[in-house]
């Protein structure tokens, strides 16, 4: 009788591990869904640790998952990233694909902008907008930094600061705009 207990227990217990693990890995993104998808592409500058599996939102709701992320050798060394997004629904071509947070202990998830654009991104089709992650740990290092010691002598010890004419810092360049020499 014992003998028995223990056995249904062993069951128990491995039958529970599967269904824990098929769950896990269903939440992984690895099993796609039963409804219809279709795969855009984006490249990015950065994309902050984004893997396979990671969730695709439009205005907070789960719309799809990265299916496939490489490093793009042909076109600038970009992060080259494949989603796959739920066939119900269309994402106008002028949107944007931003790398977001999803809370202050640093996960991310991809965030699609709607467009305004009547004509719709199709199968296989690029974002032509994207914004990548935002590195943190720069912004923190530049604020404690401040600016480079060239840039703290050459503004804050100059005594008449306020009537110091910055025209003389801007060249224009061959298309008239005027950038920062």
């Amino acid at each position: 009788m014992n003998r028995i207990i223990e056995i249904l227990a062993g069951i128990a217990i491995i039958i529970i591990t599967i269904l824990f693990l098929f769950h896990a890995y269903e939440k992984s993104g690895q099993i796609q869904e039963a409804k219809g998808q279709y795969k855009l592409l984006a490249n990015f500058d950065n994309i902050g640790g984004l893997k396979q599996g990671t969730e695709v939102m439009l205005s907070g709701v789960k719309i799809g998952n990265i299916t496939h992320v490489e490093l793009d050798y042909n076109y600038q060394y970009l992060a080259k990233v494949e989603i796959s997004i739920i066939d119900e629904v269309k994402v106008p071509e002028d949107s944007t694909l931003q790398v977001a947070s999803s809370n202050l202990l640093g996960d991310k998830h991809l965030k699609i902008i709607r467009g305004y654009s009547q004509t719709m991104l199709e199968e296989g089709k690029f974002f032509e907008n994207t914004q990548s992650a935002i590195d943190i740990e720069d912004i923190i290092k530049k604020l404690i930094s401040g600016f480079s010691d060239k840039n703290k002598s050459e503004y804050f010890n100059d005594k008449d600061l306020e009537t110091k004419n910055y025209q003389e810092h801007f060249v224009d360049d061959s298309q008239g705009a005027k950038t920062i020499s």
